[in-house]
């Protein structure tokens, strides 16, 4: 009897074994489907606040015009309020007219500097670089307000005495010019800091953007253009321009224009992530 339940001890084993891994397999193509379902629906959701109720510019924000919602993170904006910071916005005066169902985002705000952290402006993933502009032209810093998109171009001179300018990033949001985090640009009175010149930008980067911006910012000046906030595309292989004076620079210039493809041959462009 004994060697009976040894050899059915035996028949059992493998198939306990086969049991369990596939058990396994199950839980593991189970995690992947769940995995793949959210990549493919935008990634993970994070909270956000939205408008319920039309605000009128200058009035107040009540609780009862806010809601928060899920939304896929490939879908969010780095400037919207995340829902965790519902209660921070309640009774902040609303700076333009905000219609029902849209998302509120601290751009929409008169929100006084030292009552919101840059920490939480920016979205997970990306860090917030401060880069100082001042050894360039930094008269276009005072016309930028936090919220608005910029693309960043890095000149720098080369060992051979040429001049070389290349644009670094495109479409990167400002999240603060100088220490102002706000978007309004009202003075208090006796408030002599926005008279001051703005020489330094703080903008949302990934971090191996960040090395990009400082190894440029430490070979040469960094300058900025302003784009419009719903133009979210990107340029693709912008070409580096290498000249020696301003002369080659403008026949470079033209050139490029002129050989600019057509209807035929579109430049190729690339939409924001």
């Amino acid at each position: 009897m004994k060697f009976v339940a040894r050899i059915k001890g035996l028949l059992e084993r493998p198939l306990l074994i086969s049991a369990g891994l596939a058990a396994v397999a199950v839980l593991l193509a189970h995690v992947y489907l769940r995995r793949y379902e959210t990549q493919l629906s935008g990634g993970e959701r994070v909270g956000l606040v939205f408008v319920t109720k039309e605000v009128s510019a200058g009035s107040n924000i009540t609780k009862q015009a806010l809601a928060t919602r899920l939304v896929p993170i490939a879908f969010v904006d780095e400037r919207d309020v995340r829902a965790r910071d519902l209660d921070k916005v309640i009774g902040i005066a609303a700076s333009f007219d905000l219609s029902s169902q849209q998302t509120l985002q601290w751009t929409d705000l008169t929100v006084r500097p030292d009552s919101r952290q840059v920490s939480q402006l920016i979205v997970p993933g990306k860090r917030a670089v401060a880069v100082d502009m001042s050894g360039g032209d930094t008269s276009t810093l005072q016309l930028v307000r936090p919220g608005d998109y910029v693309d960043v171009v890095a000149t720098a001179e080369g060992s051979d005495g040429r001049l070389s300018s290349v644009v670094l990033l495109q479409y990167v949001l400002v999240v603060a010019v100088g220490d102002k985090t706000e978007r309004s640009t009202e003075i208090a009175p006796g408030d002599k800091r926005r008279a001051q010149p703005v020489r330094s930008l703080t903008l949302s980067l990934d971090l191996d953007e960040s090395q990009l911006v400082a190894l440029a910012a430490s070979h040469g000046a960094l300058s900025i253009a302003v784009r419009n906030a719903d133009d979210q595309r990107k340029l693709d292989d912008v070409p580096e321009m290498r000249v020696s004076n301003l002369s080659e620079a403008r026949q470079l210039l033209s050139e490029r224009r002129r050989a600019r493809p057509t209807a035929s041959g579109p430049v190729r462009l690339t939409k924001a992530e």
